[in-house]
Protein backbone atom coordinates (compact mmCIF):
# COMPACT_ATOMS: atom_id res chain seq x y z
CA UNK A 1 0.00 0.00 0.00
CA UNK A 2 1.39 3.40 -0.99
CA UNK A 3 1.74 6.42 1.30
CA UNK A 4 -1.00 8.17 -0.71
CA UNK A 5 -3.38 5.25 -0.27
CA UNK A 6 -2.74 5.20 3.49
CA UNK A 7 -3.33 8.96 3.72
CA UNK A 8 -6.60 8.55 1.83
CA UNK A 9 -7.79 5.83 4.22
CA UNK A 10 -6.85 7.93 7.23
CA UNK A 11 -8.78 10.92 5.88
CA UNK A 12 -11.82 8.78 5.13
CA UNK A 13 -11.79 7.30 8.63
CA UNK A 14 -11.81 10.74 10.26
CA UNK A 15 -15.15 12.49 9.63
CA UNK A 16 -14.32 15.28 12.10
CA UNK A 17 -11.78 17.93 11.15
CA UNK A 18 -8.97 18.97 13.45
CA UNK A 19 -10.48 22.41 13.99
CA UNK A 20 -13.89 20.97 14.96
CA UNK A 21 -12.28 18.37 17.23
CA UNK A 22 -10.27 21.07 18.98
CA UNK A 23 -13.49 22.87 19.97
CA UNK A 24 -14.68 19.77 21.80
CA UNK A 25 -11.57 18.51 23.57
CA UNK A 26 -8.69 20.55 24.97
CA UNK A 27 -5.11 20.02 23.87
CA UNK A 28 -4.17 18.16 27.04
CA UNK A 29 -6.86 15.54 26.54
CA UNK A 30 -5.94 15.15 22.88
CA UNK A 31 -2.26 14.79 23.75
CA UNK A 32 -2.96 12.11 26.34
CA UNK A 33 -5.23 10.18 24.01
CA UNK A 34 -2.84 10.48 21.09
CA UNK A 35 0.19 9.44 23.14
CA UNK A 36 -1.63 6.41 24.49
CA UNK A 37 -2.77 5.38 21.03
CA UNK A 38 0.65 5.83 19.50
CA UNK A 39 2.43 3.79 22.20
CA UNK A 40 3.00 0.06 21.58
CA UNK A 41 4.15 -2.84 23.68
CA UNK A 42 6.61 -4.00 21.05
CA UNK A 43 10.26 -3.22 21.90
CA UNK A 44 12.01 -0.94 19.37
CA UNK A 45 14.93 -2.23 17.37
CA UNK A 46 18.26 -1.93 19.17
CA UNK A 47 19.60 0.62 16.72
CA UNK A 48 16.36 2.57 16.39
CA UNK A 49 16.51 6.14 17.68
CA UNK A 50 14.08 7.15 20.42
CA UNK A 51 10.99 8.68 18.78
CA UNK A 52 10.51 12.39 19.36
CA UNK A 53 7.33 13.39 21.13
CA UNK A 54 4.90 14.97 18.65
CA UNK A 55 4.01 18.64 19.16
CA UNK A 56 0.83 19.73 20.93
CA UNK A 57 -1.39 19.94 17.83
CA UNK A 58 -2.57 16.80 16.11
CA UNK A 59 -0.60 15.95 12.97
CA UNK A 60 0.33 12.91 10.92
CA UNK A 61 3.60 11.36 12.25
CA UNK A 62 6.08 9.65 9.97
CA UNK A 63 4.89 6.18 10.98
CA UNK A 64 1.80 6.53 8.82
CA UNK A 65 0.20 3.15 9.29
CA UNK A 66 0.23 3.34 13.07
CA UNK A 67 -0.96 6.92 12.89
CA UNK A 68 -3.79 5.77 10.66
CA UNK A 69 -5.09 3.46 13.39
CA UNK A 70 -4.64 6.26 15.93
CA UNK A 71 -6.59 8.78 13.90
CA UNK A 72 -9.31 6.23 13.25
CA UNK A 73 -9.65 5.79 17.00
CA UNK A 74 -9.70 9.56 17.46
CA UNK A 75 -12.43 9.73 14.83
CA UNK A 76 -14.51 7.26 16.84
CA UNK A 77 -13.93 9.40 19.95
CA UNK A 78 -14.98 12.52 18.06
CA UNK A 79 -18.10 10.92 16.60
CA UNK A 80 -19.26 9.98 20.10
CA UNK A 81 -18.64 13.55 21.26
CA UNK A 82 -20.40 15.08 18.27
CA UNK A 83 -23.35 12.76 17.90
CA UNK A 84 -23.93 11.46 21.39
CA UNK A 85 -23.86 7.82 20.29
CA UNK A 86 -21.33 5.19 19.48
CA UNK A 87 -20.95 4.27 15.80
CA UNK A 88 -22.18 0.83 14.93
CA UNK A 89 -24.78 -1.13 13.02
CA UNK A 90 -27.71 -0.30 15.29
CA UNK A 91 -26.84 3.34 16.04
CA UNK A 92 -28.76 3.10 19.33
CA UNK A 93 -26.00 3.59 21.91
CA UNK A 94 -27.12 7.09 22.83
CA UNK A 95 -25.60 9.12 25.65
CA UNK A 96 -27.52 8.68 28.92
CA UNK A 97 -28.75 12.33 29.16
CA UNK A 98 -30.23 12.05 25.68
CA UNK A 99 -32.04 8.83 26.52
CA UNK A 100 -33.39 10.47 29.68
CA UNK A 101 -34.66 13.43 27.66
CA UNK A 102 -36.34 11.13 25.15
CA UNK A 103 -37.97 8.96 27.79
CA UNK A 104 -39.34 12.00 29.62
CA UNK A 105 -40.81 13.40 26.38
CA UNK A 106 -44.05 12.25 24.70
CA UNK A 107 -41.90 10.78 21.86
CA UNK A 108 -43.84 12.64 19.19
CA UNK A 109 -42.61 13.85 15.80
CA UNK A 110 -44.30 15.50 12.82
CA UNK A 111 -44.59 12.76 10.24
CA UNK A 112 -43.76 14.94 7.26
CA UNK A 113 -40.31 15.16 5.59
CA UNK A 114 -40.72 18.92 5.18
CA UNK A 115 -40.64 19.35 8.94
CA UNK A 116 -37.64 18.92 11.22
CA UNK A 117 -36.86 19.34 14.91
CA UNK A 118 -35.12 22.64 15.65
CA UNK A 119 -34.70 22.31 19.42
CA UNK A 120 -35.74 20.29 22.47
CA UNK A 121 -35.40 21.14 26.16
CA UNK A 122 -36.54 19.72 29.47
CA UNK A 123 -37.40 21.83 32.51
CA UNK A 124 -37.33 18.83 34.81
CA UNK A 125 -38.19 15.13 34.68
CA UNK A 126 -41.85 15.93 33.90
CA UNK A 127 -41.93 19.11 31.83
CA UNK A 128 -40.27 20.08 28.57
CA UNK A 129 -40.78 21.50 25.10
CA UNK A 130 -39.59 21.21 21.52
CA UNK A 131 -39.85 23.25 18.35
CA UNK A 132 -40.42 21.99 14.81
CA UNK A 133 -39.73 24.05 11.69
CA UNK A 134 -40.64 23.55 8.07
CA UNK A 135 -37.61 23.76 5.81
CA UNK A 136 -35.60 26.86 6.62
CA UNK A 137 -38.52 28.89 7.95
CA UNK A 138 -37.53 32.26 9.51
CA UNK A 139 -38.66 31.42 13.03
CA UNK A 140 -36.53 34.00 14.85
CA UNK A 141 -38.57 36.35 17.04
CA UNK A 142 -41.88 35.00 15.74
CA UNK A 143 -41.54 36.31 12.20
CA UNK A 144 -43.99 33.91 10.57
CA UNK A 145 -46.26 34.31 7.59
CA UNK A 146 -49.92 33.23 7.42
CA UNK A 147 -48.87 29.68 6.48
CA UNK A 148 -46.73 29.31 9.58
CA UNK A 149 -43.49 27.43 9.34
CA UNK A 150 -42.91 26.63 13.01
CA UNK A 151 -44.74 24.65 15.69
CA UNK A 152 -44.16 24.10 19.39
CA UNK A 153 -44.94 21.03 21.48
CA UNK A 154 -45.02 21.39 25.28
CA UNK A 155 -45.52 18.74 27.94
CA UNK A 156 -46.51 19.96 31.39
CA UNK A 157 -48.06 19.04 34.69
CA UNK A 158 -51.85 18.95 34.76
CA UNK A 159 -54.72 19.09 35.08
CA UNK A 160 -55.65 19.71 31.47
CA UNK A 161 -58.84 21.58 32.37
CA UNK A 162 -56.91 24.52 33.81
CA UNK A 163 -54.77 24.92 30.69
CA UNK A 164 -57.80 24.54 28.42
CA UNK A 165 -59.75 27.19 30.34
CA UNK A 166 -56.81 29.57 30.07
CA UNK A 167 -56.43 29.08 26.32
CA UNK A 168 -60.16 29.38 25.68
CA UNK A 169 -60.32 32.76 27.44
CA UNK A 170 -60.96 35.44 24.81
CA UNK A 171 -60.31 32.88 22.04
CA UNK A 172 -61.80 33.61 18.63
CA UNK A 173 -62.69 29.94 18.18
CA UNK A 174 -62.88 26.85 20.40
CA UNK A 175 -63.60 23.35 19.08
CA UNK A 176 -63.31 19.81 20.44
CA UNK A 177 -61.38 17.12 18.64
CA UNK A 178 -59.52 13.86 19.30
CA UNK A 179 -55.71 13.82 19.16
CA UNK A 180 -53.79 10.53 19.35
CA UNK A 181 -56.81 8.90 20.95
CA UNK A 182 -57.29 11.60 23.60
CA UNK A 183 -60.05 14.26 23.83
CA UNK A 184 -58.53 17.62 22.93
CA UNK A 185 -59.49 21.27 22.81
CA UNK A 186 -58.38 23.46 19.91
CA UNK A 187 -58.40 27.20 20.45
CA UNK A 188 -57.66 29.96 17.97
CA UNK A 189 -56.23 33.17 19.38
CA UNK A 190 -57.63 36.43 18.08
CA UNK A 191 -56.26 37.16 14.63
CA UNK A 192 -53.49 39.72 14.46
CA UNK A 193 -52.26 41.20 11.16
CA UNK A 194 -53.57 38.21 9.26
CA UNK A 195 -51.82 35.70 11.54
CA UNK A 196 -54.00 32.89 12.84
CA UNK A 197 -52.49 31.23 15.89
CA UNK A 198 -53.91 27.87 16.99
CA UNK A 199 -53.23 25.68 19.99
CA UNK A 200 -54.43 22.18 20.88
CA UNK A 201 -54.39 20.84 24.44
CA UNK A 202 -55.04 17.30 25.61
CA UNK A 203 -54.24 15.08 28.63
CA UNK A 204 -51.90 12.13 28.26
CA UNK A 205 -50.41 9.82 30.91
CA UNK A 206 -50.97 12.25 33.77
CA UNK A 207 -49.54 15.25 31.91
CA UNK A 208 -50.83 17.97 29.62
CA UNK A 209 -49.66 18.21 26.03
CA UNK A 210 -49.98 21.41 24.03
CA UNK A 211 -49.28 21.78 20.31
CA UNK A 212 -49.23 25.30 18.94
CA UNK A 213 -48.71 26.63 15.42
CA UNK A 214 -49.64 29.40 13.02
CA UNK A 215 -51.77 28.12 10.15
CA UNK A 216 -53.83 29.56 7.31
CA UNK A 217 -57.05 28.18 8.78
CA UNK A 218 -58.41 25.58 11.19
CA UNK A 219 -58.32 22.83 8.56
CA UNK A 220 -54.62 23.44 7.91
CA UNK A 221 -53.86 23.35 11.63
CA UNK A 222 -55.82 20.12 12.04
CA UNK A 223 -53.86 18.52 9.19
CA UNK A 224 -50.61 19.46 10.89
CA UNK A 225 -51.90 18.27 14.25
CA UNK A 226 -52.98 15.00 12.65
CA UNK A 227 -49.44 14.42 11.37
CA UNK A 228 -48.09 13.99 14.90
CA UNK A 229 -46.78 10.45 15.20
CA UNK A 230 -45.56 8.48 18.19
CA UNK A 231 -42.10 6.97 17.65
CA UNK A 232 -39.54 4.96 19.57
CA UNK A 233 -36.59 6.41 21.49
CA UNK A 234 -34.04 5.78 18.75
CA UNK A 235 -36.19 7.40 16.04
CA UNK A 236 -36.88 10.41 18.25
CA UNK A 237 -33.21 10.91 19.10
CA UNK A 238 -32.16 10.47 15.48
CA UNK A 239 -34.42 13.43 14.65
CA UNK A 240 -32.68 15.71 17.14
CA UNK A 241 -30.48 18.54 15.79
CA UNK A 242 -26.78 18.74 16.63
CA UNK A 243 -27.45 21.52 19.15
CA UNK A 244 -29.37 19.04 21.33
CA UNK A 245 -27.06 16.07 20.81
CA UNK A 246 -23.89 18.00 21.62
CA UNK A 247 -25.47 19.38 24.79
CA UNK A 248 -25.41 15.84 26.19
CA UNK A 249 -21.73 16.49 26.95
CA UNK A 250 -22.86 19.27 29.27
CA UNK A 251 -19.73 19.63 31.45
CA UNK A 252 -17.49 20.04 28.38
CA UNK A 253 -19.90 22.48 26.74
CA UNK A 254 -20.32 24.60 29.88
CA UNK A 255 -16.56 24.85 30.39
CA UNK A 256 -16.14 25.97 26.79
CA UNK A 257 -18.86 28.61 27.16
CA UNK A 258 -17.22 29.99 30.31
CA UNK A 259 -13.75 30.11 28.77
CA UNK A 260 -13.90 33.81 27.83
CA UNK A 261 -16.37 34.97 30.49
CA UNK A 262 -15.01 36.64 33.65
CA UNK A 263 -16.66 35.13 36.73
CA UNK A 264 -16.92 36.63 40.23
CA UNK A 265 -14.57 35.45 42.99
CA UNK A 266 -15.77 32.16 44.43
CA UNK A 267 -18.05 31.43 41.47
CA UNK A 268 -18.77 27.69 41.33
CA UNK A 269 -19.77 26.23 37.98
CA UNK A 270 -20.37 22.72 39.34
CA UNK A 271 -24.15 23.01 39.33
CA UNK A 272 -24.15 24.36 35.79
CA UNK A 273 -21.93 21.53 34.60
CA UNK A 274 -23.64 18.66 36.41
CA UNK A 275 -27.32 19.52 36.13
CA UNK A 276 -29.30 16.51 34.99
CA UNK A 277 -31.57 18.71 32.87
CA UNK A 278 -30.73 18.64 29.17
CA UNK A 279 -31.15 21.82 27.13
CA UNK A 280 -30.26 22.71 23.58
CA UNK A 281 -27.26 24.97 23.03
CA UNK A 282 -29.24 28.21 22.99
CA UNK A 283 -31.06 27.49 26.24
CA UNK A 284 -27.88 26.23 27.88
CA UNK A 285 -26.08 29.38 26.75
CA UNK A 286 -28.82 31.47 28.36
CA UNK A 287 -28.47 29.51 31.59
CA UNK A 288 -24.68 29.88 31.67
CA UNK A 289 -24.51 33.57 30.76
CA UNK A 290 -27.54 34.40 32.90
CA UNK A 291 -26.05 32.72 35.96
CA UNK A 292 -22.77 34.62 35.60
CA UNK A 293 -24.52 37.92 34.85
CA UNK A 294 -26.86 37.56 37.82
CA UNK A 295 -23.87 36.93 40.09
CA UNK A 296 -22.17 40.10 38.87
CA UNK A 297 -25.36 42.15 39.16
CA UNK A 298 -25.90 40.90 42.72
CA UNK A 299 -22.35 41.93 43.68
CA UNK A 300 -22.85 45.28 41.96
CA UNK A 301 -26.10 46.00 43.83
CA UNK A 302 -24.57 44.98 47.15
CA UNK A 303 -21.52 47.16 46.51
CA UNK A 304 -23.66 50.20 45.68
CA UNK A 305 -25.66 49.66 48.85
CA UNK A 306 -22.56 49.36 51.05
CA UNK A 307 -20.58 52.07 49.29
CA UNK A 308 -17.86 49.69 48.09
CA UNK A 309 -16.85 51.64 44.98
CA UNK A 310 -14.02 49.25 44.04
CA UNK A 311 -16.36 46.23 43.99
CA UNK A 312 -18.95 48.23 42.07
CA UNK A 313 -16.43 49.17 39.39
CA UNK A 314 -15.14 45.60 39.16
CA UNK A 315 -18.64 44.30 38.45
CA UNK A 316 -19.23 47.00 35.85
CA UNK A 317 -15.93 46.19 34.14
CA UNK A 318 -16.78 42.49 34.04
CA UNK A 319 -20.16 43.11 32.42
CA UNK A 320 -18.67 45.50 29.87
CA UNK A 321 -16.92 42.45 28.41
CA UNK A 322 -20.28 40.80 27.63
CA UNK A 323 -20.08 42.21 24.11
CA UNK A 324 -17.11 39.91 23.56
CA UNK A 325 -18.55 36.68 25.01
CA UNK A 326 -18.48 34.22 22.13
CA UNK A 327 -21.59 32.33 23.20
CA UNK A 328 -23.65 35.55 23.27
CA UNK A 329 -22.51 36.41 19.75
CA UNK A 330 -23.48 32.91 18.61
CA UNK A 331 -26.91 33.11 20.26
CA UNK A 332 -27.73 36.50 18.75
CA UNK A 333 -29.05 35.02 15.52
CA UNK A 334 -31.46 32.65 17.28
CA UNK A 335 -33.29 34.82 19.79
CA UNK A 336 -33.47 37.96 21.90
CA UNK A 337 -31.48 36.78 24.94
CA UNK A 338 -28.25 38.49 23.86
CA UNK A 339 -30.06 41.76 23.18
CA UNK A 340 -31.72 41.73 26.60
CA UNK A 341 -28.58 40.87 28.56
CA UNK A 342 -26.53 43.46 26.68
CA UNK A 343 -29.13 46.15 27.37
CA UNK A 344 -28.91 45.45 31.10
CA UNK A 345 -25.10 45.44 30.95
CA UNK A 346 -25.14 48.85 29.28
CA UNK A 347 -27.62 50.26 31.81
CA UNK A 348 -25.35 49.01 34.60
CA UNK A 349 -22.76 51.58 33.49
CA UNK A 350 -25.13 54.49 34.18
CA UNK A 351 -24.30 56.45 37.34
CA UNK A 352 -27.93 56.53 38.50
CA UNK A 353 -28.39 52.74 38.31
CA UNK A 354 -31.81 53.16 36.72
CA UNK A 355 -33.63 51.35 33.93
CA UNK A 356 -36.23 53.55 32.22
CA UNK A 357 -36.62 55.49 35.45
CA UNK A 358 -36.87 52.36 37.61
CA UNK A 359 -34.19 50.64 39.73
CA UNK A 360 -32.26 48.43 37.33
CA UNK A 361 -32.09 45.39 39.62
CA UNK A 362 -35.85 44.88 39.61
CA UNK A 363 -35.88 44.36 35.85
CA UNK A 364 -32.66 42.34 35.90
CA UNK A 365 -34.09 39.95 38.47
CA UNK A 366 -37.18 39.26 36.36
CA UNK A 367 -35.62 39.60 32.90
CA UNK A 368 -32.71 37.25 33.55
CA UNK A 369 -34.57 35.02 36.01
CA UNK A 370 -31.99 35.65 38.72
CA UNK A 371 -34.20 34.42 41.57
CA UNK A 372 -34.51 31.01 39.91
CA UNK A 373 -30.75 30.83 39.37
Amino acid sequence: MTDHEIDTLVAASNPVGERELATLVDDGALDALRDGLLSTDAAPAADAPAPAKPPGRLRLPRRRLLAGFALAALAVFAVVALTGKEPGDSGTAWAAPLVKLAESSPLLLIDDPQWRVRRADETDEVEGEMTFVRGEAPVNKGKLGPDGGAADLHWRRGPASGWQTDRAHDAALVVRRTVLGHPAQISQYKEYRGIKDFTAIWPEDGRVLEFRAVARDLAAFERLLGSLKRVDVDTWLTAMPASVVKAASRPVVVKAMLADIPVPPGFDSTKLENSGVLKDRYQLGAEVTGTVACAWFDRWAAARKSGDVAAERKAEAAMRTAKDWKILAEMKQDGAWTEVLMAYAEAMQRPDGLWHGRPLMGDVQSGLGCDAR
